[in-house]
């Protein structure tokens, strides 16, 4: 029983890693269109201090998966 607690436990962690990953992805995207809409520069210059570079992606489930393996993002 303890095994499919720890299990159940991980599930659990990594849902909540998801949807924090998710929020701040959100944040990033919307941040990027907002300034996209003064200028392309402004864009790519938020790209590349959230440390996305040149990726510069504007999905969000690709953002999520950035914010979460990459340490740099997390300073946002």
């Amino acid at each position: 029983m303890a095994g499919i607690k720890e299990i159940n436990g991980a599930q659990g962690a990594k849902r909540t890693i998801g949807i924090v990953g998710t929020i701040k992805a959100i944040g990033i995207v919307g941040t990027i269109r907002a300034i996209g809409i003064v200028g392309i520069v402004g864009t790519i210059e938020t790209m590349e201090t959230t440390g996305l570079g040149t990726i510069g992606a504007l999905d969000g489930d690709l953002m999520a998966e950035f914010i979460i393996t990459n340490p740099r993002t997390e300073l946002l």
